[in-house]
């Protein structure tokens, strides 16, 4: 009976496991959103979440202050997470908005979508009220038009700022999200072409030396 020796093999390769902790973030936006002070936590949890987190916000809501929807939506794009927005029944105004920010989306069966002009009012002389029209109306455009285009046309896009509505139920909600989701294909797939055109080492081609010519006698 002969002893056997176990060696230890030898490998090409040393193993290291990484384990990252995962959240998952449920916020429900409902009803009217208001104040900017309401949505302080929930802002921060969006900025701050990590990469490896997932932040779903169902939505459910008639819209509401304009500048509390520019605060959630610079978080949403700040945020290292990926987002999901879902409408839950209804995203009018200012939650269409939010929702066309979202990395996914889910659009729930009798869902509702509304897009329009911006509303409120205002107060002063009528000089501060005309200055303060022209800034809202600047910042709207600007604002909003990148985030409603591609999903409506620049033609319908016009129509909202000219006072036009338009409703949405969740059939045509979704068909117009793939042609978000194709835009963005195209978007990533050209931002990938140019950054490996930029990783790419020039290669110079070799001088060619000239024949002498010849010189007439």
């Amino acid at each position: 009976m002969s002893n056997q020796i176990e060696r230890e093999v030898p490998t090409g390769f040393h193993y290291v496991q990484e384990v990252h902790q995962t959240a998952i973030h449920h916020f429900y936006i409902s009803g009217e959103i208001g104040p900017p002070n309401y949505y302080i936590e929930m802002i921060h949890i969006i900025r701050t979440a990590s990469p490896h987190d997932c932040v779903y916000l169902h939505l459910n809501t008639t819209g509401g202050q304009l500048d509390t929807g520019i605060q959630i939506i610079n978080a949403m794009r700040e945020s290292a997470a990926h987002i999901i927005c879902s409408i839950e029944a209804q995203a009018f105004s200012l939650g269409s908005m939010i929702f066309l920010c979202g990395d996914d989306f889910i659009v729930h069966d009798n869902a509702m979508l509304m897009i329009h002009n911006f509303n409120g009012a205002m107060a002063g002389k009528g000089n501060e009220q005309r200055l303060r029209l022209e800034a809202v109306t600047t910042l709207f455009d600007q604002f909003v038009r990148p985030i409603y285009i591609p999903f409506l046309t620049d033609e319908e896009f016009d129509s909202v700022i000219d006072g036009k509505d338009i409703w949405l139920h969740s059939e045509a909600i979704k068909d117009r999200l793939d042609i978000i989701a194709d835009t963005r294909e195209k978007e990533m797939l050209a931002e990938q072409k140019l950054l490996e055109a930029e990783a790419k080492p020039v290669t110079k081609k070799p001088a060619t030396k000239r024949k002498p010519r010849a010189k007439k006698a």
